[in-house]
């Protein structure tokens, strides 16, 4: 038996180490309470030519850290989570985000000029202090505090902090490769503009015809997600910009697209996870001679400088904030936490610059000892101030988790379809379902299974994730039910042939049953004559029913998805008295409207053929839901029933 030269060649050989590094690193850094992102770097060192010599850099192992850059940026920007950015904390979340952006900014770039480096190096090498990585995250999410205050603008502040030095990134790059004049300043926000343009305003579009159609399945849906990664890419590199912008920026045009707890997203995750991030911090690695961090004092001196920076700047943004919003002493410090840690936005940024000769190997070492030293810092305020924030009473969202009871395959799609677009807006999951009993023949099994199987292809082909599943059990009524509770669903969203007979009471048996059984959300669904509605026509509640403004808010919140969904209109009609706690209308372009007459006369001067009426089964609608169902055979009708 003859043993392999060094470096390893062959691609058994290579990919043995390489794996083998990815597999033990993180668990053994984690052993010694270190961050897995520092064990990867290490291993890179050890199996690196400065070391070991096992593995050579140049090649394979370039090419696919590369391609594991990419997808760590646009990782980044994908599981950015742009409504606590911009929602209900939105004043916060702005001022938090530019102070901790322009503070370690600010005092990064003077202390480096100082130091003697230059301009464009200087600014660089600040804006990665100035942008941060939630490495303690699940430490709040284990305690279920991202919904407080202070964690949530922490989290929406980071949108503003990555775009912010990413942007930087872009321009310092362009100009240091294409010079400081006029036309470079031109080629430069064109390519902004035009990387802008084709991610965040086409790529939705994109993704929403393509999961229309062709992105039935959800291998073709990975490998769409992929394909768009690294076309953005492409497409930042032929504008001048650098890769990696083109990586973020796709994130943030899929961001509404991929359900960041579904199936697609775990796969994704999966993928960057067990491959492509881990070799390129392997890829790091084998750039770093550790005999350099020993050989003199620069790279210490540096890592203290850059450590200091990047701590102190937080520390002031943290405080100036805290102080001119009235936050507490713990909330200050959980903000501290969140924001303190500098990992891999940072060391993608330190990589391009290297690349491109901004600056020297030592600069590289330095931000190693960055990391690990925010890291540490990072955890130790996060296990001291996480416990002390108080836990805010949370409320599911709708869309969570729709179960969709189906049998009939004409209407099996359609309803899913529907469930899809009330659950998309928050990355929720449909599940369908059909309930058979103990001793259904086997043809008959198939046959609703293919329909499930449809069913489920029609949720994804909506965007957002699904399954579906055969439930034996005694009764219809208790496999919804148990389907429910096993589910933890957040509603549920089933058919409605428009009547019952007198031995069926209100809506039908089964439906009437499972009203009594569950306490969450029900919509009932009978389909209508056009297979596309036209448009969405709202029917408030009267102001007088229990919880009058609870019921509008979640019927104007089906409403408005289901029009986003068909980009149509909502048109609002009157009911038989006014609502007195309508919606906050600047976020939402709903007016209502009030009238004298009936509801059911209102809907009948409104509604038109091929229009879907969304209303709630409460008072005196309630006898008149079978007639109206009758007397509108062309309309689409969505009744919302509500504990």
């Amino acid at each position: 038996m003859e043993l392999p030269s060094l470096p390893l060649q062959g691609a058994e050989f290579v990919f043995v180490v390489l794996i083998t590094a990815v597999l033990l690193a993180p668990v053994l850094a984690q052993r010694a309470r270190l961050p897995g992102i520092l064990g990867l770097i290490v291993a890179g060192i050890i199996v690196g030519p400065n070391v070991l010599g096992l593995v050579e850099r140049d090649g394979f192992v370039e090419i696919l850290g590369g391609a594991g850059l990419l997808f760590l940026m646009f990782m980044a920007g994908l599981e950015l989570d742009l409504r606590a950015a911009f929602g209900e904390r939105r004043a916060d979340t702005i001022l938090f985000g530019v102070l901790t952006f322009a503070f370690p900014l600010i005092v990064g770039t003077g202390a480096l000029l100082l130091w003697g480096f230059g301009a464009l190096a200087a600014v660089l090498i600040a804006s990665c202090w100035s942008s941060h990585t939630l490495v303690v995250y699940p430490v709040y999410q284990r305690l279920g505090i991202v919904q407080n205050r202070a964690v949530a603008t922490a989290i929406g502040a980071t949108m503003i902090t990555n775009v912010s030095a990413l942007v930087v990134l872009a321009v310092v790059v362009a100009l240091e490769v294409g010079g400081t004049g006029p036309e470079s300043w031109i080629v430069l926000v064109g390519g902004l503009l035009v990387l802008a343009g084709a991610t965040v305003w086409g790529l939705p579009r994109l993704t929403r015809w393509f999961f229309a159609g062709l992105g039935g399945s959800r291998l073709a849906q990975v490998l769409y997600v992929l394909a768009m990664l690294f076309a953005a890419s492409a497409l930042a590199s032929l504008v001048q910009l650098e890769p990696i912008v083109g990586a973020f920026f796709a994130g943030l045009g899929l961001n509404e697209h991929v359900p960041k707890k579904g199936v697609l997203g775990e796969r994704l995750v999966f993928l960057g996870d067990a491959l492509l991030i881990p070799i390129f911090l392997l890829s790091v690695g084998m750039i770093i001679d550790p005999m350099s961090l020993f050989s003199g004092t620069t790279v210490v001196l540096l890592a203290i400088t850059f450590t200091l920076q990047s701590l102190g700047g937080k520390f002031l943004a943290v405080v100036t904030f805290g102080k001119l919003r009235r936050y507490s002493r713990d909330e200050v410090g959980a903000m501290y936490s969140l924001t303190a840690a500098e990992a891999a936005a940072t060391l993608a940024a330190i990589f391009v610059g290297f690349q491109v000769g901004l600056f020297g190997q030592e600069v590289v070492d330095a931000v190693v000892i960055v990391i690990m030293a925010t890291c540490f810092t990072s955890t130790f305020l996060a296990d001291r101030f996480a416990p002390r924030l108080p836990r805010p009473r949370t409320t599911r969202s709708l869309g969570t988790n729709i179960v969709v009871p189906v049998a009939n395959p004409a209407t099996a799609g359609p309803l899913t379809e529907l469930a899809a677009a009330i659950a998309s807006a928050d990355s929720g999951r449909v599940t369908a379902i059909n309930v058979l009993g103990r001793h259904v023949p086997r043809e008959e099994f198939d046959e609703h299974r293919a329909v499930l199987l449809e069913s489920e292809a029609a949720a994804l082909r909506g965007g957002v994730d699904a399954s579906s599943r055969i439930r034996i059990d005694d009764s219809t009524t208790d496999g919804i039910v148990h389907e429910v509770i096993e589910q933890g669903a957040s509603g549920i969203l089933m058919g409605w042939k428009g009547y019952a007979s007198r031995r069926e009471h209100f809506f039908g048996s089964i439906t009437d049953r499972l009203l009594e059984a569950v306490d969450i959300p029900v919509i009932l669904c009978r389909p209508g004559d056009h297979d596309r509605p036209r448009r969405v026509i709202l029917v408030p509640p009267p102001a007088g029913q229990r919880d009058a403004a609870g019921k509008l808010e979640l019927m104007r919140t089906i409403a408005e998805r289901v029009a986003t969904r068909l980009r149509t209109e909502v048109i609002p009609v009157g009911a038989e008295t006014s609502v007195s706690e309508p919606a906050d209308p600047s976020t939402s372009a709903l007016e209502l409207l009030t009238t004298r007459a009936s509801t059911i006369e209102a809907i009948a001067t409104t509604a038109g053929p091929g229009d879907l009426i969304v209303l709630h089964a409460a008072g005196s609608i309630s006898a008149q839901l079978e007639s109206l169902a009758r007397d509108h055979p062309e309309q689409t009708i969505l009744v919302v029933v509500t504990r």
